[in-house]
């Protein structure tokens, strides 16, 4: 189920954006070799998790998720998609556990990323076209989303 609407659209942009980010830190963690660049990809990978992609994942469960799981047709899909956040959680402490070595650091990389590609693409084409079928107001719930992210800023 896709959705057609410019919230819709605006959100699937927004997914698009990070999931790009995302990829382009892990494969610059990828290709550097040098324990000082992998060091300096390493920080800005972790960075940009722990600034932008769980502060999202958080909001996102008190906005869209707690709503959708109101909803008996996107309870279990919510369930799931709030298992994966724990997922992306575990996956970032992974990236700083000092019993990895370099190659298994950008395999965790590599498996964040990828979770969350997934786990995007999952909200765009059903959790929001769900949200906007049952007829829930996703604009007034992005605004709640702004609101908490301005405020950790």
């Amino acid at each position: 189920m896709t959705a057609a609407s410019p919230i819709a659209d605006q959100i699937a942009r927004h997914h698009a954006s990070m999931v790009a980010t995302l990829s382009e830190h892990t494969k610059t963690l990828a290709r550097t070799r040098t324990p000082e660049g992998q060091q300096g990809a390493l920080t800005q990978l972790v960075h940009y998790v722990d600034a932008e992609l769980l502060p999202h994942a958080e909001a996102e469960e008190g906005t869209l998720y707690a709503r959708g799981r109101e909803l008996v047709a996107l309870a279990v899909l919510v369930a799931s998609m709030t298992a994966e956040h724990r997922v992306l959680r575990r996956l970032r402490e992974a990236l700083e556990d000092p019993a990895l070595d370099p190659d298994a650091r950008v395999l965790a990389a590599g498996a964040l990323a990828g979770v969350f590609e997934a786990h995007a693409a999952k909200e765009n084409e059903f959790l929001v076209p769900g949200l906007l079928a049952a007829r829930v107001d996703v604009g007034g719930l992005l605004g709640s989303m702004r609101e908490q992210l301005a405020g950790r800023a």
